[in-house]
């Protein structure tokens, strides 16, 4: 659940109760990006309007979870095992995966060469990525699709990313 905060007329920012003790502030200006998580006790505003914030927290179904492990481009030896190690963090990459269209314009040859760039190694079988059956390979994998992989301009380290923001 989400809360606009006022103060008197303008709309200062944003509210989500996260549970009993804690809430997570938004500066108008950051709306889409984590600011800060602060004590409920803190909380010293006036709810005017709630908001569905599903819309940014996209998730995979069953049968979008089956349906990726199916993908042309895809090597998936045990596709139930996959829909078993499919948590929360597995389930939004996959739409955003599916969103990018990375799978569908890129071969599995040119997505091998871009992750070795970024000092990721992809396996390719029959033409095909082969995602492992280790669930910290695979969260690699995937986060290089999702484009949360990259490599250090200075120490050429690889880094993986929990944020997106495009340089302005």
């Amino acid at each position: 659940m989400a809360v606009i905060l006022h103060r008197i007329k303008a709309p200062i920012g944003l509210c989500v109760a996260l549970d009993r003790r804690f809430a997570l502030y938004l500066k108008r200006q950051m709306l889409g990006r984590v600011a800060q998580i602060y004590p409920q006790a803190h909380a010293r505003f006036h709810p005017r309007q709630i908001f569905d914030l599903s819309g940014y927290y996209r998730s995979a179904t069953d049968a979008e979870v089956q349906s990726f492990s199916t993908l042309e481009i895809l090597s998936i030896t045990d596709a139930t095992q996959f829909q078993s190690m499919a948590d929360t963090w597995i389930r939004r990459k996959i739409p955003a995966i599916n969103d990018s269209g990375v799978l569908t314009s890129n071969t599995a040859a040119k997505i091998k060469k871009l992750a070795l760039n970024c000092g990721l190694e992809i396996e390719i079988e029959n033409k095909k990525i082969r995602i492992p059956a280790d669930k910290k390979k695979l969260k690699e994998i995937l986060g290089f699709l999702d484009e949360e992989v990259y490599k250090g301009a200075f120490t050429e380290a690889t880094y993986i990313t929990n944020s997106k923001r495009k340089v302005q």
